[in-house]
């Protein structure tokens, strides 16, 4: 049997913040990324685990009501802010290093070039993983493969990689691309075989089936599994550092079953199993599914 939770707040800032109450962490160094836009935040994961941090997800004006709480309460000594000033603005990083705390600023001039910041800092590992920019689901998918390996995950457009991503791809030895060629092309994969790296594929036949895949491919069983939407980012983009801390991936569903996924979920064994967001996300009947699933013997 397994234990059944719902994790939602009155919007993705208070869903955020009940998912780091649940990891229960107090480091002393955070990451601040967007919490409006997906792209800096799910690539910020991986970086979080390199610096043994806690990822706070920020409003597109000002502070969050949670980490203005960790910064009266002198709760920080470090922060990393990941995107440009328009994600989070300068005015935001002025505050936090009048107040003594280091502050680095991990950015470029859009998504395609902060993940390749992001990666340079991480180091260049053996494997790297490339997903589109230009949609959620796939990389909220890879993230918790991502972070607990410690790969970088670079981000490019369907038909378009940037030269200077292309150029770092090419100092790994292998690259996960997640996602079919209707998100990243044929085209972009095979001018990262020219590089003669070598390059694996993961996907589906949708987004949900791709999640799947992931699942089978990299958690056959799992301490814990989350169930996420598929259809929307803003509850979702917090739960890879939950998924981490239970050593399981995230399930997207299309909000109003998850049958496609009920199999995989009971062959795993996870001993926990959460949902992320409130009904508007994720249907009630979910509940009464998952509580079946966690209810088995």
């Amino acid at each position: 049997m397994a234990e059944y939770e719902r994790i939602s707040g009155k919007n993705r800032f208070e869903t955020a913040e009940k998912i780091n109450k649940t990891l229960n962490k107090s480091p002393k160094t955070a990451v601040l990324a967007s919490g409006i836009s997906y792209p800096d935040a799910l690539t910020a994961n991986t970086l979080t685990k390199h610096v043994k941090g806690t990822l706070y997800l920020q409003p597109g004006k000002g502070i969050s009501q949670e980490f203005q709480k960790i910064l009266d309460n002198k709760q920080v000594d470090r922060v990393y802010i990941v995107g440009g000033e328009v994600a989070i603005s300068e005015e935001v990083e002025k505050d936090i290093k009048g107040r003594g705390i280091i502050v680095r600023r991990i950015s470029g001039r859009n998504r395609y070039k902060t993940s390749e910041e992001i990666a340079r800092f991480l180091g260049y590992t053996d494997t790297a993983i490339l997903s589109s920019g230009e949609s959620f689901a796939d990389t909220l998918s890879i993230s918790p493969v991502a972070v607990k390996n410690k790969y970088p995950i670079y981000l490019t457009a369907k038909n378009y990689i940037d030269e200077g991503v292309l150029n770092s791809l090419s100092k790994h030895k292998k690259i996960i691309i997640v996602g079919g060629e209707g998100v990243v092309s044929s085209f972009i994969e095979q001018k990262i075989r020219q590089k003669g790296i070598a390059v694996e594929r993961i996907t589906g036949e949708d987004r949900y089936e791709t999640s799947l895949r992931i699942a089978e491919e990299f958690y056959p069983t799992a301490h814990g599994q989350i169930v996420a939407s598929g259809e929307n980012f803003p509850d979702s983009l917090a739960a890879v550092s939950l998924a981490d801390s239970i050593s399981g991936g995230v399930l997207l569903s299309n909000g109003k079953t998850i049958d496609n996924m009920a199999d995989y979920i009971r062959r795993s064994k996870p001993s926990k199993i959460y949902s992320i967001g409130g009904t508007a996300a994720l249907s009630s009947n979910l509940d009464i599914e998952l509580e079946k699933i966690a209810n088995e013997k």
